[in-house]
């Protein structure tokens, strides 16, 4: 507990494509209106199943309104679910789904090199992270 002394907490929004803060707009007009929020930005979170057909202009328009303007970037990547009719998007790790590798790599290295603050959710995922950033 003395190490949490003095420290002050923020809170931390992570944005997913069923949620109240579900899409760029949405996070955008957030951090304008609640400048105390935070924003762990996961692009695989706002994908819906209509979005592929289009992937790779969805994740430039989000990396280059949110990536930047995020406290952290958490690289994932997306498989399908379904049930009774209804389709969505469930996160897996980065390379392992649906997502254009190429693209999320190129954006990813984008992100960094302009001072993105990059998250992996586990060990693994850290690993892969770094080969991709070398």
């Amino acid at each position: 507990m003395e190490r949490l002394r003095g420290l002050d907490p923020v809170p931390m929004v992570r944005p997913h494509a069923r949620h109240l803060v579900s899409d760029v707009p949405g996070c955008l007009g957030l951090l304008r209106s609640e400048p105390r929020f935070r924003l762990a930005f996961e692009p695989a979170l706002l994908f819906e199943p209509v979005m592929f057909a289009a992937a790779e202009d969805h994740l430039e328009r989000m990396f280059g309104a949110l990536a930047l303007a995020a406290e952290v970037v958490v690289i994932s990547d997306v498989q399908m679910a379904e049930q009774d009719g209804d389709a969505w998007c469930v996160p897996v790790a980065f390379g392992s789904g649906l997502l254009p590798r190429e693209v999320v790599v190129r954006l990813t290295r984008k992100a960094a090199a302009e001072g993105a603050r990059l998250f992996a959710r586990s060990q693994a995922e850290a690993e892969a992270l770094r080969a991709i950033l070398s």
